[in-house]
């Protein structure tokens, strides 16, 4: 039976394993002596008829100076997830396939990182500029809800500008310049320049 494989969705174990050894410029008995493996099994590896395992695949690539690199559809190399992400309470890395998000403890009030589940994922990643790429630590939450708390503190403040600038507040009274005269009764002189105190004046009935 022949055996096609698409580049895009399969990999030609058994080609690629020929082109090393070419590369390499190894028979298949020195090779198997490279690897620690007998003759044959070389042999039933450029047939299909086993493959060898990952660890196998990568060293026997290496003699040949060949690495293996995955990509994506649009043939970009994908790089693995970080080994040092944040982990949970009991030291667990978090589900791959979930984003993390950041909460507040119920008991001890202190942030934690949290997992929502895929609904809202869906939705935080629907209104995201971009889905997370790794699981970020808890300090990148910390640092955008300080860049949050910030962004609604400048609006407060520019929405109070505009509310002073049409509607300025009424204006201070003028400081009291009144002499020592007035402080002695109980309103203003009639040469008080300031008159903040001034007497009413009362008209006497006629008799």
């Amino acid at each position: 039976m022949e055996n096609t494989h698409d580049a895009r969705t399969a990999l030609d174990v058994p080609g690629i394993i020929r082109r090393a050894r070419r590369s390499a410029d190894l028979s298949q008995r020195e090779l198997a002596v490279q690897l620690g493996v007998g003759r044959s099994t070389v042999g039933r590896w450029e047939s299909g008829e086993v493959l060898p395992d990952l660890e196998q695949f990568q060293r026997l690539l290496g003699l040949a100076a060949l690495h293996l690199t995955v990509v994506d559809s649009d043939g970009g190399a994908v790089e693995p997830m970080a080994d040092e992400a944040p982990r949970d309470g009991q030291r667990r890395r978090f589900p791959a396939h979930l984003d993390l998000g950041e909460t507040t403890d119920p008991l001890s009030g202190e942030p934690r990182l949290t997992t929502p589940h895929r609904p809202r994922r869906d939705r935080n990643r629907a209104a995201a500029a971009a889905p997370q790429r790794d699981h970020p630590p808890l300090e990148h939450f910390l640092a955008e809800r300080d860049r949050r708390r910030q962004v609604r503190h400048a609006r407060a403040l520019e929405l109070v500008r505009r509310r002073l600038r049409f509607h300025p507040p009424p204006p201070e009274p003028s400081p009291c310049s009144c002499p020592m005269a007035c402080e002695e009764s109980a309103y203003c002189v009639p040469k008080c320049p300031c008159q903040c105190e001034a007497a009413e004046t009362a008209t006497a009935p006629t008799p």
